[in-house]
């Protein structure tokens, strides 16, 4: 059944039913206000409950405002193009000049675009504007507004993904880390998303865990990455790389953090080697390895032959050498040599 709406406008409830399961007979959706983070949260969303989690790139087309500008009928195009395999077309509108809200208006009320789904991001739109008008009048349009979080959207939110991993938090904890979130609902999703992925599926999450990612999440994400290379979870490298590098961590930083875990695990495995048990040997580790990665480093250290960490730690210096003399794209570099070291990890398994 279709959300049920309050006015012309989504509100409350209703959003997140519309968000879910939108109204098939609704080929235009503007969501709009202050926080952009919101805005893109929602936006993307509504594709995934449109289209699936990994929508055809033949079927979803994003376009930016600068691009809108440059060429304004490029909109229209693509909302009238037939996806060659079926579907409906998607197109999401990555904001918007304001010289161009007149001709957007003037667009969307054609008919013949209404056998795709238009999703408009945009910011703060006064209760004047021609679009947020018609979208809240119009039958075939739906309105939503972003406003920043407030305490109890972000707890929902923390609930959200706290159950997609099966985690279960303490109010201590629950009321600290809440406390941290800032009013952008993307970057709240993305402190989330870290929480829940550091403490790991089916545990209880105190505020030990809460303290370990607040303190330092740049080594964090290094420790991700150094875990993804050895244990050759090739996605997981990527993501965690893209977030290190779009978050200003320097490549050199990645590759010498990566270098001082290989250096660990050569060293267990040469003790694994002359007879002795591999959790002894780690335990010994300068500096130790946290308890959360303990489990992580045992499979890693008991899983990688002592010359394959040889032949890993030998590209890590190549890449080391090559970074220092500035030889290249070095991010390039850094992401090229990971990924191959965590291609020699999927030998072992």
């Amino acid at each position: 059944m279709p959300a049920e709406r309050t006015m012309t406008q989504l509100k409350g409830a209703g959003i997140k039913a519309f968000l879910n399961r939108p109204d098939p007979d609704v080929s235009l959706v503007l969501l709009y206000g202050p926080d952009r983070g919101r805005v893109a949260d929602r936006a993307g969303r509504l594709v995934k409950s449109v289209l699936g989690p990994q929508p055809d790139p033949f079927i979803l087309t994003e376009i930016d405002g600068a691009q809108l500008a440059a060429d304004f009928g490029l909109l229209a195009d693509e909302l009238l193009a037939i996806p060659f395999m079926g579907g409906r077309k998607t197109v999401r509108l990555r904001g918007f000049e304001k010289r161009l809200e007149k001709r957007l208006v003037e667009l969307i009320k054609d008919p013949r675009l209404r056998q795709s789904l238009l999703i408009i991001e945009s910011d703060m739109l006064t209760p004047d504007s021609s679009l947020r008008r018609i979208c809240e009048a119009e039958s075939f349009a739906a309105a939503i507004a972003c406003f920043e979080d407030d305490g109890r959207s972000l707890g929902e939110l923390l609930d959200q993904e706290m159950a997609r991993y099966g985690q279960s938090i303490s109010r201590e904890a629950r009321a600290i880390f809440l406390g941290q979130l800032g009013a952008d609902r993307r970057l709240s999703r993305s402190e989330v998303e870290k929480l829940c992925l550091y403490a790991g599926r089916d545990s209880r999450i105190d505020m030990e865990e809460v303290e370990a990612i607040s303190g330092d999440s740049g080594a964090l994400t290094l420790d991700m990455i150094a875990d993804c290379t050895g244990l050759g979870d090739l996605s997981g490298l990527d993501h965690h790389l893209q977030r290190a590098l779009a978050s200003g961590t320097h490549p050199a930083s990645i590759l010498s953090a990566v270098m001082r875990h290989f250096t660990a695990l050569f060293e267990v495995a040469v003790q694994s080697g002359q007879g002795k048990p591999a959790r002894s040997s780690m335990s010994r580790l300068r500096p130790p390895v946290h308890f959360k990665r303990q489990d992580k480093f045992l499979r890693q250290a008991q899983s990688w032959t002592q010359q394959d960490l040889r032949q890993a730690l030998k590209l890590l210096r190549e890449g080391e050498k090559l970074t220092r003399l500035g030889l290249g794209e070095v991010a390039t570099l850094v992401s090229r040599d990971l990924l191959r070291i965590a291609s020699l990890a999927t030998r072992q398994r």
